[in-house]
């Protein structure tokens, strides 16, 4: 039987109110959005199949974002110089 290990998020609770008012602000660009909604969930203990459900994103992608917060906390969910898909909606 496969078992796979989820890496648990805890959140400082600034990262959490940080992550919350980028989901409020009207100006927040698509990814960030998602990225923050990705790892709020994360932290509430979903998994990454439940968390794919409720964005319409692909496991996978769930997994990479988990394991950037992770290894990088907030600074790693900001879009890159190349990264050219990150728009305000």
């Amino acid at each position: 039987m496969l078992q796979i290990t989820i890496s648990t998020i805890q959140l400082t609770p600034e990262e959490r109110t940080y992550l919350e008012n980028l989901l409020q602000k009207p100006s927040t660009a698509r990814c960030m959005g998602r990225r923050a909604r990705i790892v709020l969930l994360a932290a509430a203990g979903l998994s990454d199949y439940e968390i794919a459900k409720k964005v319409k994103m692909h496991e996978r992608t769930i997994s990479i974002w988990r394991r950037r917060f992770n290894n990088g906390r907030l600074k790693s969910l900001r879009p890159i110089h190349t990264q050219k898909r990150c728009f305000k909606s």
